[in-house]
């Protein structure tokens, strides 16, 4: 996570050896993300499971900044718009 002068700025991996959030994750992310919910800019997901891609695009709309998904061969043009 960057913090920038414009907001927050998440780049979320999850690897091909990802399985899954365990529930107290999940929630500590939640937490995260709603007590800082106006602060964030840019969320950035990088992965090839498709709950999540299709999850993260159908409620990214949710947060504050900008979401986007990006496939895992496409991690270079994820730290690039997460960037600019």
């Amino acid at each position: 996570m960057v913090a920038g002068d414009a907001g927050l700025r998440v780049l979320y991996v999850l690897g091909a050896d990802f399985e899954g959030y365990e529930a107290e994750a999940g929630l500590d992310d939640f937490k995260m993300g709603m007590h800082n919910w106006s602060a964030f800019e840019k969320i950035a997901l990088v992965t090839d499971d498709s709950a999540y891609r299709t999850m993260t695009k159908a409620f990214g709309f949710l947060m504050h900044g900008q979401v986007k998904v990006f496939a895992a061969d496409e991690l270079g043009q994820a730290k690039e718009w997460i960037a600019a």
